[in-house]
């Protein structure tokens, strides 16, 4: 990791003073170290020796070949042996000597370690895990858990399932990917040098090396969100941004109610409705704040009437593939372009898309497309296995000229240039309907503004999203989490998290 100039023992005492102020959170009396003998190992070290020093019991476990120490990790090992821990050299040490642990500190590979564990290192990974299942020990791990690939997330034969990862400089993408959020646990991120603007994700080489070509993925968080939710204190309702909703054949209209009311949620000024007219009662009553006009027959003046009247479209949800539904797609693409109007296509408006989806190459507008595993694959066929890739999913941003955000546990953003993967949300938001709540805040985002990084404000309704998804699984559970209890929760992320 470059450092900027500052030393790495000076980094590594920060990193070992972030550890072991996590570990000191758990109260632990008997603390293990698991250590390499690389600087991940070192970073260890460090903090066994901080936390002996606050009369913590703590020892360590040296895996792995000392031939191969780093020099930092020689310094730290020196300055152990002075202050007297107890160390061991194998899974059997500790088995023969009886020893159990309140807490384990994972600080064997960290993020150089790109192929499967083998010998000692998969037995001391096992070992770790064990004592989480049997005895109840805590675990941190050191940058990332010991067997997850750092960048893809994928599972490198085995791989410690901790309860807190403590990470530094920036998250690693593979923390988040595939089943990484799986083992990571609690995620914090420790910063000894500060960086400014969106977080960046760090990419690393089979060494552990940032990569100077490497794909640079963002993350954005609170703060980004609180400024994104500034509004003009002088403003009005259609300041705050118009959004035109095509949405709700007549067997779907609960689709139009989620997508209103998550808009409205989301803090945009103003919603019409088109939708089937035997939808018409029951949305009037439902979502009062919406104007309600009928797709059906709809001539082109009054489609474009209404399009005019937007700052950006959403398109799709519930709205079915039957030949109506398909004329009123094609026909709102080709008057948004020439509108110049943002269009966020979902669902079935992203099934009718698949069957010509080359046509996005002609559209000078801002188009942004939201699609779940079996909608990528449709749209995508050729890049099924693609789906959880952020190279792949910026390559077919850019190659179409549209934003793509690939929703999965971690969901993907590209514009074609920046990358973004979200960090907020829960397995409980993988319920009907949380899509369409979903292009319901895309849509209000870029209804405020559409001309504004539409990739940034994406990222952002993603992370909005996600975060009131967390607020309503504190309140329903995950199992119990339903769409309607997300959109109930996005004034309780604005208000607590935002205070605006």
């Amino acid at each position: 990791m470059k450092s900027a100039g500052v030393p790495s023992l000076l980094l590594m005492e920060h990193a070992a003073e972030a550890i072991a102020s996590a570990v000191a959170a758990y109260s632990p009396k008997r603390v293990l170290t698991v250590a390499g003998y690389g600087n991940n190992g070192a970073d260890g070290l460090a903090a066994s020796r901080l936390l002996k020093a606050e009369g913590i019991i703590s020892d360590i476990l040296l895996i792995g070949d000392r031939t191969h120490a780093s020099s930092e990790w020689k310094v730290q090992w020196d300055i152990c042996k002075a202050a007297e821990i107890d160390f061991y050299t194998s899974v059997d040490d500790i088995r023969v000597a009886g020893m159990s642990y309140d807490l384990i500190i994972d600080a064997l590979l960290g993020i150089g370690s790109s192929r499967d564990l083998k010998d000692d290192h998969l037995l001391a990974v096992g070992m770790i895990n064990r004592s989480k299942e049997e005895h109840g020990a805590k675990v941190i791990s050191v940058d990332i858990p010991t067997g997850l690939h750092p960048d893809t997330g994928r599972i490198l034969g085995d791989a410690v399932k901790a309860d807190e990862t403590v990470t530094f400089f920036r998250l690693k993408s593979g923390l988040l990917l595939n089943k990484g959020r799986s083992f990571t646990g609690k995620i914090s991120v420790v910063d000894p040098i500060p960086l400014s603007g969106i977080k960046q994700i760090f990419s690393a080489d089979a060494n552990g090396n940032e990569q100077d070509n490497a794909l640079i993925m963002n993350s954005v968080d609170d703060n980004d969100l609180q400024q994104a939710l500034e509004r003009d204190k002088t403003g009005n309702k259609a300041t705050f941004g118009k959004l035109l909703c095509i949405c709700g054949c007549s067997a779907m209209p609960g689709a139009c109610i989620l997508n209103a009311r998550a808009a409205l949620r989301a803090g945009v000024g103003m919603v019409k409705i088109l939708s089937d007219n035997n939808n018409r009662d029951l949305l009037i009553s439902d979502v009062p704040e919406a104007m309600f006009s009928s797709y059906n027959n709809i001539a082109d003046v009054e489609l474009e009437s209404a399009i005019a009247w937007s700052d950006c479209i959403v398109i799709g949800c519930g709205l079915g593939t039957d030949p109506e539904a398909v004329d009123l797609f094609h026909r709102t693409l080709i008057i948004a372009d020439r509108l110049s109007k943002s269009v966020v296509i979902d669902a079935d408006g992203l099934n009718i898309l698949s069957k010509d989806i080359s046509q996005l190459k002609g559209l000078g507008t801002t188009v942004v497309l939201t699609p779940h595993p079996g909608e990528w694959r449709r749209l995508f066929p050729e890049y099924g296995n693609g789906y959880n890739d952020p190279d792949t999913v910026r390559t077919l941003a850019r190659k179409y000229k549209c934003i793509i955000a690939a929703k999965d546990a971690t969901t993907v953003i590209s514009d074609g240039n920046e990358v973004f993967l979200n960090t907020s949300g829960n397995d409980g938001m993988a319920t009907a309907g949380s899509g369409d709540v979903l292009a319901g805040i895309v849509g209000a985002f870029l209804a405020s503004d559409n001309k504004d990084r539409a990739g940034l404000k994406t990222a952002l309704a993603v992370y909005l999203h996600g975060a009131a998804g967390n607020e309503a699984s504190v309140n329903n559970g995950n199992v119990s989490l339903t769409a309607s209890s997300i959109i109930d929760e996005l004034h309780t992320v604005i208000l607590s998290k935002c205070n605006t």
